[in-house]
């Protein structure tokens, strides 16, 4: 299935945001650049095997891809060569490599790309401006970042996550999230939906060649598995991989999802509160040992998340 812009952005945009916290980065011009480096995550170079975003030429870790491209001469006219591309594991790797080389700039100077940061740059149009010429020999580079960061609301990635006020759900305190969607931009309250202790036993992202699209917590079977905010149950039943799983849709339009049930305890169109219990963990399905798969989607079955940008487990 071709990815679109959204979901491309979906993808990345909450790993983008944490990693420009980090590295002082406007992780708006970071989705932009990945965006119109890679065709939003659809070009060879940025996909399975290689996984380059951001166009990096070079090597990583020794590992490279040779590929066609076209540079610009600096007049407006392109010509074409073939060079070597930096070739990574996963597109974490390739993000966090981009940080990097914004931080440590290149061989003959290392404050080649300082202007870019939030300390220099005081809105995202100056670090775009300063990417142009420098980053990619587009002479027009930054008129394109723009356009895509205003077109897709992408500052909204700039701000830090904020955790919320702790509140007491079933015997426990734990800390409350504030999630907006990034497609509809609506908020709402979340919280994380087991209370006993776990272990995590599968990280969201690539297993391989398969993409995880959740998080695995690894737990004793038949505990309660909570509602991580209130909603609307909208499904329920067995599936041969996610075994007997729930789905709850959000007042903010996204959905959160329960896998590899022991058992079900809420019904299709039952509306739920924070802390309801909707089932039990278990190991149905395609799944090994005991763990509740908690995923976020802004669709039913596809467009999912990370769990682990939104809520610290």
């Amino acid at each position: 299935m071709t990815k679109t812009t959204q979901e491309f952005i979906n993808e990345i945009g909450e790993a983008a945001r944490k990693i420009g916290q980090e590295y002082d980065l406007y992780a708006s011009v970071m989705i932009a650049q990945a965006i119109l480096e890679s065709g939003s995550g659809q070009s060879s170079l940025s996909t399975h095997p290689n996984y380059n975003l951001f166009g990096i030429k070079g090597e990583y870790k020794g590992e490279s891809a040779s590929f066609y491209t076209l540079e610009d001469n600096g007049t407006g006219q392109l010509y074409g060569i073939q060079a070597k591309f930096r070739k990574y594991p996963s597109v974490k790797e390739s993000l966090e490599d981009y940080a990097e080389l914004m931080k440590i700039g290149i061989a003959s100077n290392e404050d080649f790309y300082k202007g870019v940061t939030k300390k220099e740059a005081k809105t995202y149009k100056e670090a775009t401006a300063y990417l142009t010429g420098r980053y990619a020999t587009d002479t027009r580079y930054d008129e394109k970042l723009n356009a895509l960061i205003e077109t897709y609301d992408l500052t909204y990635f700039d701000q830090a996550v904020k955790k919320g006020k702790r509140v007491t759900k079933g015997n426990v305190e734990v800390d409350t999230y504030e999630i907006m969607n990034p497609e509809t931009k609506k908020t709402a309250i979340f919280t994380l939906p087991l209370e006993e202790k776990y272990v995590i036993s599968s990280p969201f992202g690539y297993r391989g060649n398969e993409h995880h699209d959740g998080i695995d917590l690894a737990i004793a079977a038949n505990t309660p598995v909570l509602a991580s905010s209130d909603g609307v149950v909208v499904g329920t039943g067995f599936d041969p991989s996610a075994g007997n799983y729930v789905i709850v849709k959000h007042s903010n339009d996204l959905y959160t999802n329960y896998f590899h049930l022991n058992s079900i305890s809420v019904s299709l169109g039952e509306k739920v509160t924070s802390g309801n219990i909707v089932g039990l963990v278990g190991s149905t399905g395609n799944s090994t040992g005991s763990h509740l798969h908690f995923g976020i989607s802004t669709d039913m079955w596809r467009n999912y998340l990370n769990p682990a940008s939104y809520f610290e487990f």
